[in-house]
């Protein structure tokens, strides 16, 4: 049973998060111009999953821990293959370098970022002896044309002292490098 609608069903009309949304008129036609400055979107924003195979919230500051806005968004998965998909827009194609401040965690797994199904980044290993907040922790670079996407976490392992499969991202930045 999955949480959510499966991506490829999902409506493309409505999105969870609009980034870059400042000076769109100008960055159209272009973006230096228009003095584009990384845009932080909160993990939690992202909410509701498009789909997901396990539960996914928005947790409150705790254990310590004070994200971003007070939360973060917490993704439990409990096995490798666990997934959950979110959307996003971007408003002008370009090249971004993704970055985001990660949780992690005891309970925390291994996973993979990828958008419109092509992997970000290496792997994160969200496992820690104590619950942090870490980063910013590039993500990777990739082109991005105008429009929809979907972001995804999928669970790829856990560490061997880790508790569980969970993970948590208190925020994602895009930061348009150019076309």
């Amino acid at each position: 049973k999955g949480y959510g609608r499966a991506p490829m069903q999902c409506p493309r009309t409505r999105f969870t998060a609009v980034l870059l949304s400042t000076a769109i008129g100008l960055a159209q036609r272009n973006p230096a111009q228009a003095g584009f400055h990384p845009t932080t979107v909160e993990g939690e924003s992202l909410l509701p999953a498009v789909s997901s195979t396990r539960p996914v919230l928005e947790q409150r500051n705790c254990c310590g821990v004070t994200w971003s806005e007070g939360a973060q968004l917490w993704f439990q998965g409990k096995e490798v293959g666990d997934h959950a998909f979110f959307n996003l827009s971007v408003p002008v194609a370009g090249q971004y370098d993704i970055s985001a401040i990660l949780t992690q965690s005891p309970g925390y797994g291994r996973v993979r970022f990828a958008i419109d199904d092509i992997s970000i980044g290496q792997m994160f290993d969200g496992y820690s002896a104590s619950i942090r907040k870490l980063g910013p922790t590039p993500l990777g670079s990739v082109a991005l044309p105008e429009g929809p996407h979907l972001f995804s976490v999928t669970v790829i392992g856990k560490h061997d002292s880790a508790a569980g499969y969970h993970s948590g991202i208190d925020t994602i930045t895009f930061d348009w490098r150019g076309d």
